[in-house]
């Protein structure tokens, strides 16, 4: 039945993450675990102690969960939208509203636009605001995002903020799509003529919250591996395997061109991300003052980001332009060429807060959690984190770089033989140059954000 003990393992691997999608506790446990998580945050980011580096707030959003969320969608694609805090109160927002719309044809076509702009700003205010420094901002801002849901909830059915609003939404669909796991039909001859359980629901199982129809799946974008799909089939054609990381990239065939330019966009997101956290940014930020004239952090902050952006994105825009590819669908794929490079930039970004950080914020919450229960506070032996050395980091930005030159020269590959005949090497080239720039950028000493 199988050639070699590989296909085995991966088989057996399948097949306990089906048990698991299977399973009718999942995923409404990691629901309610991500919830209590939620309301502490919520809690102590509104009555705890102010100091970032002390509040359970502040230190389990962006010192454990945001460094390990990219890391999560490369493991598991958006698995973490399945258990999302979220999700529960736009279930019951539901049951009690009973919404009828579906999403229309605005919020389908631009829906990918508002979440890349809603997720550019949020980055801008966290950097003008410290939001992130701010456990009372934190607390605000994780509560502005249920309340959008939930509004969202009380007109369209299904979940439609995570599809087509939800900021941390466009980031997971594309990181998603280097997963090295994906759900997909097992064979589309046993879809045909089904009754469209996986997309429709069944029973008491609804049908999938993303409104996606598994025959026709070929993007993690837009699966939250929820396991709606595997409980509803009669047929038992849906399957979680695994698979080469990125392969579906360069095998994508309907690329959107707003999640291309958010794609490219992100890497000159990690790219202003990082520097903040350097050395070299104060000096620079001081030599800016003193060439233009201007004191206000703030205003200087904001320009400097939107210079970068813009540089970014346009050097994009002239590449693809310049090599050809015009605005049509082929020049769109070469966008998502950029993911791996942006991913890894990120990862490699994170790693610092999380290695650096982390054992201190896991200390930090057990003593919240502890002082909250006991009513008295709890002594956790201090320690510091481990001593981050760049040089760790580097081949992880050369690995993402490299991703994405294969995939750029795979996407190139697959246009020529489909006769399209777009030149690729323009894009190749600005890869390799975005590549040594974040080599030079994760070379410098860096002063990690959270450490105060």
């Amino acid at each position: 039945m199988f050639q070699t003990r590989a296909d085995h393992a991966r088989w057996a691997s399948s097949l306990a993450m089906r048990r698991i999608l299977a399973s009718p506790l999942y995923p409404g446990v990691f629901q309610l675990a991500s919830l209590l998580v939620f309301g502490l945050v919520v809690y102590f980011g509104l009555f705890g102690t102010p100091r970032p580096a002390y509040n359970f707030a502040t230190v389990v959003t962006w010192t454990l969960w945001w460094p390990l969320l990219p890391l999560s969608f490369f493991l598991a694609g958006r698995a973490w939208c399945a258990i999302c805090p979220i999700v529960p109160g736009v279930s019951l927002t539901q049951r009690v509203a009973r919404p009828r719309h579906m999403p229309g044809p605005l919020l389908r076509r631009y829906g990918i636009w508002a979440m890349g702009l809603l997720f550019v700003f949020l980055t801008w205010a966290d950097r003008t605001w410290a939001i992130t420094s701010s456990p009372r901002s934190t607390a605000l801002l994780l509560l502005a995002l249920l309340g959008m849901a939930v509004a969202v909830a009380l007109v369209y059915q299904r979940r439609a903020f995570c599809r087509y609003l939800c900021p941390i939404g466009a980031l997971s669909g594309l990181y998603a799509m280097t997963a090295v796991v994906e759900l997909r039909s097992r064979d589309r001859l046993v879809c045909q003529g089904c009754a469209q359980q996986c997309y429709r629901g069944e029973g008491a199982v609804g049908g999938c919250p993303l409104f996606q129809y598994v025959k026709t799946l070929d993007t993690n974008r837009n699966c939250n591996l929820c396991g709606q799909c595997v409980k509803t089939c009669a047929r038992g054609a849906v399957e979680l395997r695994l698979r080469p990381p990125a392969r579906e990239i360069w095998q994508f065939r309907h690329p959107l061109q707003g999640e291309a330019l958010l794609a490219v966009i992100l890497v000159g997101i990690v790219f202003v991300q990082t520097v903040d956290m350097t050395t070299v940014w104060g000096r620079y930020m001081r030599w800016l003052m003193e060439a233009t004239g201007i004191g206000n952090y703030n205003l200087l902050f904001t320009l400097t980001f939107l210079v970068v952006l813009g540089l970014v994105g346009g050097a994009y825009l002239l590449v693809t332009r310049g090599g050809g590819a015009g605005h049509g669908q082929t020049g769109l794929a070469f966008g998502y060429a950029y993911i791996p490079l942006a991913l890894t930039a990120h990862l490699g970004h994170n790693s610092t807060h999380l290695l650096g950080e982390g054992p201190n914020a896991v200390r930090t919450a057990f003593r919240a959690v502890g002082s909250l229960l006991t009513g008295t506070p709890v002594a956790v032996p201090q320690g510091g984190g481990l001593v981050l050395s760049q040089v760790w980091m580097l081949p992880l930005i050369i690995l993402g770089g490299v991703g994405s030159l294969y995939v750029a020269w795979r996407i190139g590959k697959r246009m020529q033989a489909s006769k399209d005949g777009v030149p690729y090497r323009s894009h190749l080239v600005f890869l390799v140059v975005l590549t040594v720039l974040f080599v030079v950028l994760f070379m410098l000493p860096m002063n990690p954000r959270h450490a105060h």
